[in-house]
């Protein structure tokens, strides 16, 4: 018998298991409720029903969160203004070509 050690990390699930979860979930979706829109028909009724939790769920996905609004999500970081100071310089760009020719 090989010792586990209790300390270690749960694996973390592929790609694919996750991409597998999701298709398998959709398509038992599909069957028992009919369409994706019908599980959300269902969780309404148990709401009117007074399922509280279901209530609870619904108002969470339409409003979010009660005191999720008043809270404003300010960005971490602010990305550095740099400005570069520079003076354009006035130069001529015409050059003046006198033509001189001295007679000996």
């Amino acid at each position: 018998m090989i010792a586990k050690p209790n300390n270690l990390p749960a694996p973390q699930p592929t790609k694919a298991k996750k991409d597998r979860a999701k298709l398998l979930s959709k398509t038992a979706i599909k069957r028992i409720f009919g369409s994706e829109d019908g599980i959300w028909d269902t969780l309404a009724e148990q709401a009117q029903s007074g399922n509280m939790r279901a209530m609870e769920m619904l108002m969470q996905y339409q409003y979010g969160k009660a005191g999720d609004a008043s809270k404003t999500h300010q960005p971490a970081t602010k990305a550095p203004v740099i400005q570069f100071n520079v003076t354009p310089t006035t130069q001529e760009k015409t050059i003046d070509i006198e033509h001189n020719e001295e007679e000996e």
